[in-house]
């Protein structure tokens, strides 16, 4: 009986444990650079940056789009264009614009700058997203 009342005990706490971690804030973090369609794209949580790279020598533009909060993109909803060419990266900066411990979600694309103005066409985008934390 005593091995029963113990081993539920430990269950119990490992149970409460596992409740009181999955609760808290979640920490500021870098995300992990996804690279798809010659766009690599990451984030560095310090100073809230975007980074797009060009790594194909395609003639397209290297393309992040931003998404903070997932779902209603309420602090950022962006298209960030490097349309500087092949093997070049760019930086964009959100700095207090997303408050901390928001997920900042993103994804690479690619597409036409055009001159920009309201002419840039976005060709594709990857399916899928991956975040880091603000």
């Amino acid at each position: 009986m005593r091995r029963i009342l113990s081993t539920v005990g430990v269950l119990l706490a490992a149970f409460g444990l596992m409740l009181g971690l999955s609760s808290s804030a979640q920490a500021a973090s870098d995300g992990p650079t996804l690279c798809a369609g010659g766009s690599c794209v990451w984030f560095d949580h310090d100073g809230d940056k975007i980074f797009v790279r060009d790594s194909d020598e395609d003639g397209h533009s290297a393309i992040a789009q931003v998404c903070a909060p997932s779902g209603s993109c309420t602090y950022a909803a962006n298209y960030l264009w490097n349309h500087g060419g092949y093997n070049t990266t760019l930086s964009y900066g959100y700095g207090t614009q997303i408050p901390e411990g928001t997920a900042v979600y993103y994804r690479p694309c690619y597409g036409e700058w055009n001159g920009g103005g309201g002419k840039e066409d976005v060709v594709w985008c990857n399916p899928g997203w991956t975040h880091g934390v603000a």
